[in-house]
């Protein structure tokens, strides 16, 4: 993928988390998921924002009652994720901890 990524949300990836080595990722797959759109909602409801994360991480389930990324105080409900803000800082993290492969559209940046 050669797009020019969503340039005009680095600055605000960079508060969220994200480091010039791995901030290119972020821009490219943030353009594939969401078209730089941060009140985008996709897969029938369950993705929410810039880089589209998907509801499993703040629905609840039996190992995360109140919903993972609630739990780890980031947000209070799946919506929060529409703010760029919370959203990049939740990308970053499940990123690191998790990897890029939590996103689909990684494997086209990635080649």
């Amino acid at each position: 993928w050669t797009g020019p990524g969503c340039r005009e949300w680095a600055d605000t990836a960079i508060r969220g988390g994200f480091h010039w080595d791995d901030l290119w990722i972020a821009l490219q797959v943030m353009e594939l998921e969401s078209m730089c759109l941060p009140n985008a909602i996709g897969d029938n409801g369950q993705s929410f924002g810039l880089m589209q994360i998907n509801d499993y991480w703040c629905t609840s389930n039996r190992y995360w009652p109140n919903g993972y990324l609630q739990t780890l105080g980031m947000l209070n409900t799946c919506t929060d994720l529409l703010d760029p803000l919370i959203n990049l800082e939740a990308a970053w993290h499940i990123s690191t901890q998790y990897g890029w492969q939590n996103w689909t559209t990684y494997r086209r940046v990635n080649g």
